[in-house]
């Protein structure tokens, strides 16, 4: 067993804490997690390097508490807040320590941000959004690229499978949402084709991707319904409760 952070030390004597955020890079060296201790939701985030022990000095700090190992584990991407509170821009930063570098900034106050890494752990993703309307970057090893530019009245976010983007969206009048596919070459609306249509009734709320699956949650009548697609048949498999509400 190996302690990564002891919240309760690191809380003692002080009026407020919180533990945000945590995760291990790729490779498993490093591991970071995300602290408020005002009460405002205004982050530091330290890393450790788990071949030494020690944390990195001067981690991130006015951090909004979303962040990201980049998929080689080189580099730390993370969300800065402006002087209202605001999630205005996306840095990275080496893993190991260092300085911070732009990767993106948010020009329009009615839109929030964060950073993540896929389910593949393949991409990073940057996600803008209110609302109404959202955009959405990936990171590979390079520049943002763009998935599709923004529309109002359109939302959108995306994971990543083996050669595609997943795509889940309100686009065309999609009010319970769908899932879409585009090509990771040819990201953009004009390329997105199905993988599940639109069904008014079935409010679909999040996606997953896995290797082989895609498991969506459809609200329907009120509950939440849990259905596994299998990427290689087309296959839905529902799973299913005993109890009628749950």
């Amino acid at each position: 067993e190996q302690l990564l952070v002891d919240g309760p030390a690191r809380a003692a004597g002080k009026g407020f804490f919180h533990l945000g955020n945590s995760a291990h890079s790729p490779d498993h060296r490093f591991f970071a997690w995300a602290e408020d201790e005002s009460g405002a939701e205004k982050y530091r985030i330290y890393v450790r390097d788990l071949e030494t022990g020690a944390i990195v000095a001067d981690g991130p700090s006015d951090a909004f508490g979303s962040f990201a190992f980049s998929p080689d584990s080189r580099w730390l991407y993370w969300t800065w807040r402006n002087a209202s509170s605001r999630p205005a821009r996306i840095y990275r930063r080496p893993a190991e320590g260092g300085a911070d570098m732009l990767v993106y900034e948010e020009s329009d106050p009615a839109f929030l941000m964060d950073v993540r890494l896929t389910a593949s752990k393949a991409w990073i993703v940057i996600r803008c959004w209110n609302d109404v309307t959202s955009e959405v970057r990936v990171i590979a090893d390079g520049a943002p690229i763009l998935i599709e530019p923004r529309t109002v009245g359109m939302l959108y976010s995306v994971d990543h499978q083996g050669k595609h983007f997943i795509i889940l969206t309100n686009a065309d009048g999609a009010v319970d949402f769908k899932l879409m596919l585009a090509d990771i070459g040819h990201p953009g609306r004009a390329n997105w084709r199905p993988l599940v249509a639109h069904r008014p009734g079935r409010f679909i709320t999040e996606m997953r991707a896995f290797a082989w699956h895609v498991v969506r949650v459809e609200r329907v009548e009120g509950n939440p319904v849990l259905i596994v697609h299998d990427m290689n048949s087309g296959a839905d498999r529902v799973i299913g409760f005993d109890e009628a509400a749950y």
